[in-house]
This record gives structure tokens, C-alpha cells and sequence, in this order.
């Protein structure tokens, strides 16, 4: 190593060992931090929230309860904004499963919550009912505002 390389070397040392920290301070001051984005859930209506209620009973870690909400205000985004795609209740009934098999893979919750998926599918049949019907406006509204409780159910 050439001398002069070396007294660089030293002089970065000694400026980093006076000015270092203060360096530091002064970066951590002034960069933004960026958090993970919150989800606001607005509050359901009396009766959904009495509807979801059992959901909210069950005891559901965090980490689960997040992946649990960010599904069900996923699929009701899809509901909502793409009527040609879920025409029916049966078409909805089969896109849910499907989707839901392919988001909670590997997941394990089956196992974990035993109740949760029955008391999804509960609330879903009061909700549009058992009969694969066409989903009308109000039987659309009704389904989105069911999967929006539920979401909000799951995160309480």
C-alpha cells in the first residue's frame, strides 16, 4: 500500500471518528421514515357488526388477523368494481374459495382457528343467502358490506 493511500485511509478515519456521529444525527433528522401504510376500516353498520360478531370472539394473532383482512377487503374491492366478472352468488361462493385457497396456502390456519371458516361462511349465507342468485345492486352492496365487516371483524 502506497504511503499516500495511507494518510488518506488515516485522515477518512480520524474525520469519520470526529464527525461521524454527528454525521449520523444529522441523516437520521433529516430522512423520512417510511412505516407500513395503516388500513382504515370504517365501522359496520349495528347489524353487521352484531353479524360478524363470533368473528370477532375468536381470539386471532395479528399478524393473521392482517392477512385475513387485507383478503377480505381485497375481494370486496373485486365485488364492488368488477360487476361483469361475479355475476352470481355462485360464481362469488366458487371465486371465493378459490382465491382463499391460494392467499392462506402454506398458512396454516385451517388448523388454528378451527371455528373462523364456518363463521365466515355463516355470516356470508345471512348476508346473499345459500341459493345461486344474480347479484343485483342491493344484493352486491349487501355482499361488499358483509366482506367489509368481516375484514373489520377479524382485526378486532
Amino acid at each position: 500500500m502506497s504511503k499516500n493511500l495511507r494518510l488518506i485511509l488515516a485522515a477518512l478515519l480520524v474525520v469519520i471518528g470526529l464527525f461521524g456521529e454527528k454525521t449520523l444525527e444529522i441523516l437520521k433528522d433529516n430522512i423520512d421514515v417510511v412505516n407500513t401504510p395503516s388500513v382504515d376500516i370504517s365501522e359496520p353498520s349495528l347489524s353487521y357488526k352484531t353479524l360478524v360478531q363470533p368473528i370477532v370472539d375468536i381470539n386471532i394473532e395479528g399478524k393473521d388477523a392482517k392477512q385475513l383482512r387485507d383478503f377480505f377487503m381485497t375481494v370486496s374491492d373485486v365485488v364492488e368494481s368488477d360487476p361483469g366478472f361475479i355475476e352470481t352468488t355462485g360464481i362469488f361462493s366458487e371465486f371465493n374459495k378459490t382465491s382463499g385457497g391460494l392467499n392462506f396456502s402454506g398458512l396454516e390456519l385451517k388448523n388454528k382457528y378451527p371455528t373462523l371458516g364456518e363463521e365466515i361462511d355463516t355470516a356470508l349465507a345471512r348476508s346473499i343467502g345459500l341459493e345461486d342468485i344474480k347479484l343485483t345492486v342491493e344484493k352486491r352492496k349487501d355482499l361488499c358490506d358483509c366482506l367489509d365487516a368481516i375484514a373489520w371483524g377479524v382485526g378486532r
